[in-house]
């Protein structure tokens, strides 16, 4: 077998194939750590330099803009100190100074802010969180007592039922409503279904579900689009709610609705 240049090649005591191999991954071992050192430092001049731009969110073109900016700006200094160190002329003290700092700055100016900021914005949303939770929590117990006092007044009644505090007069598709009581009802809502049941049509004013009703007001209902087999059909009303609760009046059938029946429980 023919020999190889390299396996001819000694330093006077012998082949040193196996050293050349390794003092080449030692270098190879280098100059990867140099770029990883590199883009360390050039991460944290640009995240400085995020913090100090916008120190909230970017929005709109400052999020394009200011990204195209930063991935220059860390290019520029990623190459920079990448040839820095892997000067060769470069003495190895010096390399260790400089390797150090960019360390230092790295965890100082970017790993520590970030872990701090991610802490901060979890503590927010673990606030945000539980203020909801308090809300939620508030509301439901109204919803139940509303509805607890709604059940206890006997504010309701069949399908059909006129409210004690309205007069009503229907002609089968328009439905006229009078506010007998001393006080405002700020909302009633009509849905008229088939003769036998079943089915809904919402009756509006004007386009609107509802308007406020003062003492002694009157209002007209129709439906937006004039359907003959809900002609005569009973009428449902729904008058209050948890957050405006006085006057209250529900048709038994609304009340058998998964939002009523969560409420109760």
């Amino acid at each position: 077998m023919k020999k190889r240049p390299i396996d001819d090649v000694h330093d006077g005591h012998g082949d040193y194939k196996a050293e050349a191999e390794r003092d080449l991954k030692g270098v190879v071992r280098r100059r990867f750590g140099d770029v990883v050192f590199a883009l360390m430092g050039s991460w944290a001049v640009a995240y400085w330099v995020y913090l100090a731009t916008w120190p909230e969110s970017p929005r709109g073109f400052d999020t394009l803009f200011g990204g195209i900016g930063l991935a220059i700006l860390g290019l520029f200094g990623t190459a920079f100190l990448t040839k820095l160190l892997s000067d060769v002329t470069l003495a190895p003290r010096s390399r260790g100074v400089i390797v150090t700092i960019i360390t230092l700055l790295f965890a100082l100016g970017v790993a520590l802010p970030m872990w701090v900021r991610g802490r901060a914005e979890g503590a927010s949303r673990a606030r945000h969180n539980q203020v909801e939770s308090d809300f939620q929590q508030t509301r439901d117990r109204a919803d139940k007592k509303w509805i607890d006092d709604l059940y206890a007044a006997g504010a309701h009644g069949p399908l059909g039922t006129e409210p004690p505090m309205l007069v009503v007069e229907d002609d089968g598709t328009a439905v006229e409503v009078r506010n007998i009581t001393e006080q405002a009802i700020n909302c009633v809502h009509i849905v008229r279904h088939l003769p036998g049941g079943g089915g809904g049509i919402i009756l509006r004013i004007g386009g609107e579900d509802c308007l406020r009703l003062g003492p002694g007001d009157s209002a007209t209902y129709e439906a937006s689009e004039i359907q003959s087999t809900y002609e005569h059909g009973p009428l449902e009303f729904r008058i209050g709610d948890p957050s405006d609760p006085e006057p209250t009046w529900w048709s038994d059938n609304a009340l058998d609705s998964n939002y009523i029946r969560e409420m109760a429980h």
